[in-house]
């Protein structure tokens, strides 16, 4: 009879993975700090006998290794960098990252072991939408302007080409739909509320203190031909976006039947105010 040998990915599948969660918090450091400084051997012996050692990666990535901040167990692909600050403005609370504290001997290999290990350094798709469902949420309680700043953070966030071009085609959680279709579908955009602002516009709508859908809103650039049909979006950067990406989340480009609209609309205006 043939007895397995018991190498060090052996002793991390066998032993140390399946009893991880019950070890205390102290344990829990001893056993990664000990599959952080052997994963390479470990690795190295997997396929010197003729193993897949990247499938035995894949498990270390999906297993609960990791301490965070809130003191809960997260695979590392689940998790951010806790040194990307603009994900954290942006998710806030949802944006699991690795207790520090925790980790703070070795700081940097830990941090480098769980980037091995997948930790993220943008944002997933699925953490902004559920990011997006809170701030909709917020603004019914609250109000719009409540969160208009952290819905412009949001949107400048999904247009960053390098962003836009990971996240254009990926495709939510338990959905068909991507990240741009699901959003186009939300009212999450905020909208200019100050009426000494809108006054700049004739005949500018006055919207009501909510979010709003994409097809109900234009950019600045395009208001003074449309400022009556739709409501101008609270983003003061005035940078064109590339009509892919405008099209994708859902704005309407300005058609020849909405500028119509709108000057019938400051026809009407001008001749009930004469």
């Amino acid at each position: 009879m043939q007895v397995p040998v018991l190498n060090r990915a052996r002793l991390i599948r066998e032993c140390l993975l399946p009893e991880y969660a019950s070890f205390a918090p102290e344990e829990q450091l001893t056993a990664l700090a000990w599959i952080r400084d052997h994963l390479s051997e470990a690795c190295k012996e997997l396929e010197k006998g003729g193993e897949d050692a990247s499938s035995f990666k894949e498990e270390l990535k999906k297993a609960r290794l990791v301490r965070c901040s809130d003191r809960r167990l997260r695979s590392a692909e689940l998790i951010y960098t806790p040194e990307n600050q603009v994900i954290r403005n942006i998710v806030g609370n949802l944006a699991a990252i690795p207790d520090m504290e925790f980790y703070s001997q070795d700081e940097l290999l830990w941090l480098d072991f769980f980037e091995g290990l997948g930790m993220r350094r943008t944002l997933s798709a699925d953490d902004i939408v559920a990011a997006v469902d809170n701030l909709i949420q917020t603004a019914n309680r609250s109000g719009a302007v409540a969160v208009t700043d952290a819905c412009i953070a949001v949107f400048n966030y999904i247009v960053d080409n390098d962003n836009w071009d990971e996240l254009k085609h990926t495709k939510i959680a338990n959905t068909n739909k991507t990240l741009a279709e699901t959003l186009a579908d939300k009212p999450w955009v905020p909208v200019e509320q100050n009426p000494q602002k809108l006054s700049q516009y004739p005949g500018a709508a006055i919207p009501e203190p909510r979010l709003y859908r994409a097809k109900d809103v234009c950019f600045i650039q395009d208001v003074r031909l449309v400022a009556s049909q739709k409501f101008l979006f609270a983003r003061p950067e005035c940078d064109l976006l590339k009509p892919e990406i405008r099209t994708a989340l859902g704005f309407e480009p300005v058609d020849t039947t909405t500028v119509i609209d709108h000057f019938d609309t400051l026809i009407k205006t001008w001749e009930n105010d004469s």
